[in-house]
């Protein structure tokens, strides 16, 4: 929900306090305004000055190295008008004369492009000089991009097309930060960069030598993605251990090549925080997206991926050792738990499996379940600080409902557990119902699994729970008409009720209640 304020103004006090309050900023300095709007601490300021008199880096650029948010430095240069324009940086460094800067400035406006490399055309300036001063005017730390494992699975999270065209690179994409690399800056295109980030996220940008970029790109964009290149995949047949013996399968079935690209699409998926993976048959072979932040995104495969298609499918229902590898008009599913990364740090991370027949054959989903997640803690997820004081308030109420809205994808669950962790108290019993159970708690959650096939669902396990005596209640969807009335009840006999409800937005969850 957005909320919109207009102020009327006197437009002649309006300017004269603008006047007023630009000229006094302009008095202070850039650690001053940083440290007024509790950017830094005094001490980080007194590090950063004795620092800059060792060197002859700008203040901003110290701090960002010291690891202070270089959006929010960026943000008070261009809001206080402190950014040092390219040209007067070089004249300060006495690289180029004044005459020098007003020649270039007259081709500039000629020709409209970048004074910097308007600059380094003309021979004014050398590419390592023109490579730091766009550091200096960006605050953009100069990174060396050889050694950095670059894959064309990682673009997808700004989306392949718009990392080419508008000749960016990803470097990394953790659950904290995106990291990026350009070598053609602007003010103007780094703001818009920053609408594309998750809320829970912050971007980094790096400022990359342009032969490095350029090779890079060009690495990026014709390599085979999951070619054999000799480097040894993280996800290999040994690293998927399974609670359960593995089962025999003859080598027709799940051939070394199958393998090794079922192997690359689920690190592709666990590197990229994909919720869920879809390997779809197509008339001469297949398909995968990988689904990010809600979205389907395209991941490129190689050549041989439509002949090992079938292979690659019956790989993934041996791996469950329950679904029929013969079987492939009925629908199945199943599940497989993989131990991914380095053995002194390695992540738990299971996959539901569901199979279906389509026109041009079997099309697989693969749900993922990081266990990790059922780790998460409610300021893990990015929430504002009024945002985060109210939930936190609300789930710690005796009574009432709390839904957590959103599209497939969107985190309803990572929300849900979250929320769960943040009441957990043996003091209180806490039940829940799930389809299926996605993260273990070893104590305190009494957990139950929906089995229709037994005719346990939602509603029936919710009206048992009522006789319970539950504190609280977690009901991991709301999907038909009796579970949403049987949890209203709950909530009027005196429980605290979460759960879940798939919509578009939040406005919507209202109507639909009103559907059920």
């Amino acid at each position: 929900m957005h909320a919109f304020f207009i102020h009327k103004e006197n437009p002649a006090e309006t300017d004269f306090t603008k006047r007023g309050w630009t000229q006094t900023m302009a008095k202070k300095h850039l650690g001053q305004i940083l440290m007024e709007r509790g950017i830094i601490t005094g001490e980080q300021l007194e590090t950063a000055l004795a620092s800059q008199k060792k060197n002859r880096k700008y203040l901003g650029q110290i701090l960002i190295e010291m690891g202070i948010s270089s959006h929010e430095i960026n943000d008070v240069l261009d809001l206080y008008n402190k950014r040092r324009p390219i040209g007067q940086i070089l004249i300060d460094s006495r690289t180029i004369t004044a005459r020098q800067l007003e020649d270039a400035l007259a081709l500039q406006r000629k020709t409209h492009a970048p004074l910097a490399k308007t600059l380094l055309d003309m021979g004014y300036i050398t590419k390592q000089c023109y490579l730091e001063t766009l550091s200096k005017h960006f605050n953009m730390p100069i990174i060396s991009l050889k050694g950095h494992t670059l894959s064309l699975s990682l673009q997808s999270v700004l989306g392949q097309k718009f990392t080419l065209k508008n000749k960016i690179i990803v470097l990394e994409n953790s659950s904290e930060k995106i990291k990026i690399a350009l070598s053609e800056p602007s003010r103007l295109f780094l703001d818009e960069l920053q609408s594309y980030k998750p809320v829970s996220k912050r971007m980094e940008f790096y400022l990359a030598v342009p032969s490095e970029f350029e090779d890079a790109l060009k690495k990026i964009y014709a390599q085979d993605d999951y070619a054999d290149n000799g480097k040894k995949l993280l996800i290999s047949q040994s690293s998927l251990n399974k609670t359960r013996p593995r089962s025999v399968y003859t080598e027709d079935i799940q051939t070394k090549r199958a393998s090794q690209l079922l192997d690359s699409i689920l690190e592709s998926a666990i590197n990229n925080h994909a919720s869920d993976i879809h390997i779809e048959a197509r008339e001469f072979g297949g398909m995968v997206k990988l689904r990010t932040d809600g979205e389907l995104h395209l991941l490129k495969m190689p050549d041989d991926f439509d002949k090992e298609y079938k292979s690659i499918v019956s790989r993934i229902k041996v791996l469950t050792e329950s679904m029929k590898i013969d079987e492939k008009v009925v629908p199945q599913d199943g599940s497989f738990r993989v131990h991914y990364g380095a053995t002194d740090h390695k992540k738990t991370v299971d996959f539901r499996v569901s199979s279906i027949n389509s026109h041009y054959g079997e099309s697989i989903t693969l749900r993922l379940l990081d266990q990790d997640n059922a780790k998460v803690t409610l300021p893990e997820l990015g929430f504002s600080e009024a945002i985060y004081e109210k939930f936190s308030s609300l789930i710690r109420r005796t009574e009432g409902m709390i839904l957590v809205t959103g599209p497939t994808g969107s985190g309803k669950t990572t929300t849900l557990y979250a929320s769960l962790n943040a009441v957990l108290d043996p003091r209180k019993k806490i039940l829940s119902i799930e389809d299926p159970i996605e993260y273990v708690y070893d104590d305190i959650v009494i957990q139950t699994e929906v089995n229709r096939a037994r005719r346990v669902d939602y509603a029936t396990l919710l009206k048992a729970f009522l006789r319970q005596d539950p504190d609280i209640i977690m009901v991991g969807e709301i999907r038909d008409s009796e579970t949403a009335n049987t949890s209203i009840k709950a909530v009027q006999t005196g429980h605290l009720l979460l759960s879940t409800l798939h919509t578009i937005d939040t406005t919507q969850s209202i109507g639909r209640i009103r559907e059920l």
